[in-house]
């Protein structure tokens, strides 16, 4: 504001010397024009804010190609593989992520199960050009894999484990837009629609996993 100011004032004081009437006139419209714009965005904002955010997030979870652009943060919880576990993964699938069997296969050389536990069944939660995000089931726990090039790197492709004994509670929602699981304690893990349409029907699935 204060540059269009400044700009219509040496216009005027040059029309008061050598200019015209016509040139200040232009100049007036023109500061005026400025002015009015800004004032309707301001009211845009002011009035439409709200939709324009909901647009926006709508916007940013696009699908492409019928994969799902959001993206799943990590757990504070999540496990920190031993060194050598990274060098047994070789059930790798041609999109570069693990497959269900070497899902399987990391949480069965991680470390973490007991002496008498074995590994169950692994189910595909969360899947993006970037990401993926596996449940996988023993006969004493649930685990969860995210899948992507930072926890790679890291060594934190496990994120938690929750004692199936513990789990009370299994629901599927939508937050802020975002389908997301819920098991127990961990709360808001994002799910994708495309392979799970039917949110009771993943419910049922996630149910199934966790019966001995």
């Amino acid at each position: 504001m204060e540059v269009h100011v400044l700009s219509l004032f040496l216009v005027l004081q040059g029309s008061n010397g050598t200019g015209s009437p016509a040139s200040a006139t232009t100049a007036w419209l023109a500061f005026l024009s400025t002015l009015i714009w800004q004032a309707v965005i301001v009211y845009i904002l002011l009035a439409y804010g709200t939709i324009l955010r909901e647009l926006l997030q709508r916007i940013s979870k696009l699908k492409v190609i019928g994969v799902e652009s959001e993206f799943q943060p990590q757990s504070a919880d999540a496990k920190v593989l031993a060194a050598h576990t990274a060098v047994q993964i070789k059930s790798i699938g041609e999109d570069g992520f693990l497959t269900a069997d070497g899902v399987k296969q990391l949480i069965s050389s991680s470390g973490l199960l007991q002496s008498d536990e074995e590994v169950r069944k692994a189910l595909l939660l969360f899947r993006t050009a970037r990401q993926r995000t596996w449940l996988v089931s023993t006969d004493k726990s649930l685990f969860c894999v995210l899948d992507d090039s930072r926890t790679r790197k890291k060594g934190t492709l496990i994120q938690w484990r929750e004692s199936i004994s513990a789990i009370r509670h299994i629901s599927a929602n939508e937050d802020e837009g975002s389908p997301v699981v819920n098991i127990g304690n961990r709360e808001g893990w994002l799910y994708s629609n495309t392979l799970h349409p039917d949110p009771d029907a993943l419910v049922a699935d996630l149910r199934a996993m966790i019966e001995n």
